[in-house]
């Protein structure tokens, strides 16, 4: 199928479709989005703090000091920006 009769196809459908259903299609689809968004903005926050704890447990190896953050800590990032379920276990 030609790009030409693909969008032709789409559009015979879209105006077959009532357009009550239509706006609700529309809005579903807005709310998954704005939602994916949300987790998506939450996710490169923590990554950021992540990281820079990384960073600082990094420099601690190669100085042979003791790390100064472990599992339990990104745990907590991850808490932070709300990105674990009921459970504890992260969402993404």
């Amino acid at each position: 199928m030609k790009g030409k009769e693909i969008i032709e196809n789409f559009e015979k459908t879209v105006k077959a479709v009532d357009p009550e259903a239509m706006n609700k299609i529309q809005v579903m689809a807005a709310d998954a989005q704005m939602k994916m968004f949300d987790i998506h903005s939450r996710a490169i926050g923590a990554l950021c703090e992540c990281m820079g704890i990384n960073g600082e447990d990094a420099l601690a190896s190669c100085l042979g000091e003791t790390i100064p953050y472990g599992n339990a800590h990104f745990l907590e990032i991850l808490e932070k920006w709300q990105l674990t379920d009921d459970k504890g276990e992260p969402l993404i």
